[in-house]
């Protein structure tokens, strides 16, 4: 654990040096979590930054973040790492995915480099938390970093989060916290339409929502 929070402070470290910082981030729950993790972390040190939110790293975001002046890939990057070294920037990956290639150069924070379980012991929002912790008095973001686990559904195994996602239990009690969470798991299963999905949760988020919307469509 040690190591993975002294990765983490040299990722924060990195990043404070910079006056830009462009973040790279996934579609998913847990991509849009991490952008904003770390996007309010860089604003409280008064650094500038874009978020771009991409499917994938393919050739043309490449292509654009080669001209920045720093990049952080969040909830993802791990897959790509022999392309990272002829970027140019500064690149730092907070992602959780199993790491293939290796980089001479990137800043890389992933559980799976310190013995952990990227599927269930830390989410890519998991990981910015960590940095953005390093970058200064950020600990009410936790709650992002736990919308982040659920939106990657790391809570399903164990039926609850790991110690190490569950970076603040205290405020999981937390109203808007929960209703995050629902909405979460309705947006981590991108394949099936609202309404089938609505029919799932454990919990529905609007009430009589089905109901009306079982009536619309049959009518």
């Amino acid at each position: 654990m040690e190591q993975l929070l002294k990765r983490a402070r040299e990722c924060a470290q990195a990043l404070e040096k910079q006056d830009e910082v462009l973040i790279v981030s996934h579609v998913d729950a847990d991509g849009l979590a991490s952008a904003a993790i770390i996007g309010c972390a860089l604003d409280r040190i008064e650094k500038g930054y874009e978020i771009k939110i991409v499917k994938k790293l393919d050739p043309s975001v490449f292509h654009e973040v080669s001209s920045a002046e720093a990049v952080i890939f969040t909830d993802l990057g791990s897959g790509s790492l022999d392309l990272i070294d002829d970027l140019g920037p500064l690149c730092v990956i907070a992602d959780h995915h199993q790491p293939a290639g290796s980089s001479d150069t990137a800043l890389h924070l992933n559980p799976h480099l310190f013995g952990f379980n990227g599927a269930t012991d830390l989410s890519g929002a998991g990981a910015t938390y960590l940095i953005a912790r390093a970058l200064g008095q950020n600990a009410q973001l936790s709650d992002l970093a736990v919308v982040g686990a659920v939106g990657d559904l790391q809570h399903v195994r164990e039926g609850r989060l790991a110690e190490l996602t569950d970076l603040s239990s205290t405020k999981l009690k937390n109203t808007l916290l929960w209703q995050s969470k629902r909405i979460c798991r309705l947006l981590a299963n991108k394949h099936d339409p609202f309404i089938s999905s609505s029919n799932i949760v454990q919990i529905p988020i609007f009430p009589d929502l089905q109901e009306t919307a079982n009536k619309f469509w049959d009518s």
